[in-house]
């Protein structure tokens, strides 16, 4: 049981970096395998992204807090489920 929850955390995580790697190589999110992917990490990213809110700041540092969020909670669960 504990593998299961570790690989969705790595698969939360792969899908994060796929979207930031879709975003910098310019493929539109508003359709096909762009949208399914904004789908998935939107829930994951707007909180971050609504305690972000930094006016004229170029970069969106949201995936990355999102990523080192989930490699905390994935620690803490691991920790606990193995005892």
């Amino acid at each position: 049981m504990v593998w299961i929850i570790d690989m969705l955390f790595r698969l939360a995580i792969l899908v994060i970096v796929a979207r930031v790697v879709i975003k910098w190589v310019g493929v539109p999110t508003s359709h096909g395998f762009g949208k399914l992917l904004d789908d998935i990490t939107q829930p994951i990213l707007q909180p971050f992204r609504s305690r972000l809110n930094i006016r004229g700041l170029q970069a969106d540092f949201s995936p990355l807090l999102a990523i080192l969020a989930l490699i905390v909670f994935q620690w803490i669960i691991i920790r606990i489920l193995n005892g």
